[in-house]
């Protein structure tokens, strides 16, 4: 079973190698979203079958009392890059300047050249506890990947009720 997107964690010939042997030794290959589908099937030959995400019921937290009735925090989880949307974040922030937009992960190298808007805090990678808290903190949680259409945060996010705004670009 491949973690998250595998064209984005495979960028070497070595590790292209191993993971061409690895897919073709195993009796099935489970991708967590389409674009991984599609890598394996035009590098390697090999077919895979779908498999989402899921939460263990201790995953599961309280959800909101109540939705908040204004919006003053949004909050996004994952590796920051263009293929999970953080570009599309980027822009929404610089159109609503009153929103505070907390993004929390790994800053990819594709994105350490940004310029980063006022109302964007980029918190970095972080205990997932931590994590917990803060989407308990948010207004609304936004996931706008361009590949992966049910992540654990999001679906840690919907257990809580907070509300969700995400959008799956088919590439």
């Amino acid at each position: 079973h491949y973690h998250c997107d595998i064209p984005y964690w495979v960028h070497n010939p070595v590790s292209r190698y191993f993971l061409g042997k690895l897919a073709a030794g195993s009796q099935q290959n489970l991708v967590l979203n389409e674009s991984s589908r599609r890598f394996l099937r035009e590098q390697y030959g090999v077919e895979s079958q779908l498999l989402p995400n899921y939460l263990e019921r201790e995953q599961i937290g309280e959800p909101k009392a109540q939705v908040s009735p204004s919006l003053e925090t949004a909050i996004y989880v994952g590796r920051v890059e263009v293929a999970k949307g953080s570009r599309e974040l980027y822009d929404t922030a610089l159109r609503c300047p009153e929103i505070r937009f907390l993004l929390i992960g790994e800053l990819s190298p594709d994105a350490k050249d940004w310029e980063v808007p006022e109302n964007v805090q980029l918190l970095g990678a972080m205990p997932h506890d931590q994590v917990l808290k803060k989407l308990e903190e948010a207004d609304v949680f936004f996931f706008p990947s361009h590949s992966e259409g049910c992540s654990v945060a999001l679906m840690e996010a919907a257990a809580r009720g907070l509300p969700m705004v995400a959008h799956q670009k088919i590439a």
